[in-house]
């Protein structure tokens, strides 16, 4: 996933958003590419890559490679079980959400709000259907694969809106980043 992700990457780490953000958990940042990325745009951005032990180790490696043990980290965490590390000014999630029904999203949203600081942000790094449903051709047809091989699906901008919404996050916005990506973000109050 590592190839995969970094084009994307490049693109989330130049968003404006995120020079805001001083410590970022990055919420199933597998190999850190997103983290790398960010850390390597903005130098006042430290970043834990939140993930199970076995991808924590495998992102160590592109951590050290790179050059940034001194700004991002990992932490063996497993999301859905164990405490969330606090003390955070953004939460990403890159993704992610298109793994899981609305439910479980809902569930990561709002322990996302409760660790996140007052002022805090989450961002959603995602490929959003239209409100139709209906396209870009290619983010349907990858929904398609979502719902046949995951628990999730894509997500409308309204879906993630309502989502967010619920648990709490105001002042939501959503930008183009790389391709048919874009940025979801929304702010603790």
């Amino acid at each position: 996933m590592h190839a995969t992700t970094f084009a994307a990457a490049r693109g989330l780490a130049g968003q404006d958003a995120l020079a805001r953000v001083h410590k970022l958990l990055d919420v199933g940042g597998g190999s850190g590419s997103l983290s790398l990325a960010i850390a390597a745009h903005y130098p006042q951005v430290h970043c834990t890559i939140m993930d199970l032990e076995p991808v924590c180790a495998v992102a160590r490696e592109y951590v050290a490679k790179y050059g940034f043990e001194d700004r991002v980290k990992t932490a063996a965490v497993d999301m859905f079980h164990e405490p969330w590390p606090a003390g955070y000014d953004g939460v990403l999630f890159g993704n992610i959400f298109h793994d899981w029904d609305v439910d479980t999203c809902q569930f990561l949203a709002q322990r996302a709000f409760e660790i996140l600081e007052p002022g805090g942000t989450i961002f959603l790094h995602e490929m959003p259907l239209n409100d139709a449903k209906d396209g870009p051709l290619t983010v349907a047809c990858f929904s398609i694969s979502m719902l046949l091989h995951e628990k999730g699906k894509q997500y409308t901008s309204r879906e993630f809106k309502a989502m967010l919404t619920h648990a709490g996050f105001t002042d939501f916005r959503i930008v183009p980043t790389f391709g048919y990506y874009h940025l979801v973000s929304a702010t603790k109050p």
